[in-house]
């Protein structure tokens, strides 16, 4: 069911980005333009922990299954680090080895560095994104829709 809902499509669709590792500074203004840096790597987010990257994992598989998000193309390098683990390394899902690891996966495709910030040669925060199965164009009502899921 969920590859049929895939294989649908709209024209212009709506493309989400989920940013895990970053959080807003607290020294931006209420209103009016940014001043410096909007963002800053959070100290929370530690992709190497086992546990973090089975929810990264766990963000792709059930973004892709709910119905109600209307999920029509995933771009979820967890799912393919998790393979690639496997296939190239002979290791298991997740590893201890993270940052290594997404290292040399980063490597295999030069397209993949674009889900990832550095920060002294370990991932210091990474997005993964979604195409959904919703016109940038369609009326306020279907992204509200989508929104409250």
């Amino acid at each position: 069911a969920a590859a049929a809902r895939r294989a649908q499509t709209v024209n212009n669709p709506v493309d989400v980005s989920v940013q895990l590792g970053l959080v807003p500074t607290r020294n931006q203004r209420l209103l009016g333009p940014p001043e410096g840096a909007t963002w800053e790597f959070s100290d929370d987010f530690q992709p190497e922990d086992p546990w973090v990257q089975r929810k990264m994992l766990k963000l792709c598989e059930d973004a892709i299954a709910r119905e109600d998000l209307m999920v029509m193309t995933p771009s979820c390098w967890v799912m393919d680090f998790r393979d690639w683990l496997l296939a190239v390394k002979n290791e298991v899902f997740p590893t201890r080895h993270f940052h290594q690891r997404i290292c040399e996966f980063a490597q295999s495709d030069i397209t993949l560095t674009r889900n990832f910030w550095m920060k002294d040669g370990r991932v210091a925060a990474a997005k993964i994104e979604f195409t959904l199965r919703v016109s940038r164009d369609a009326a306020a009502a279907a992204g509200m829709e989508v929104q409250s899921a």
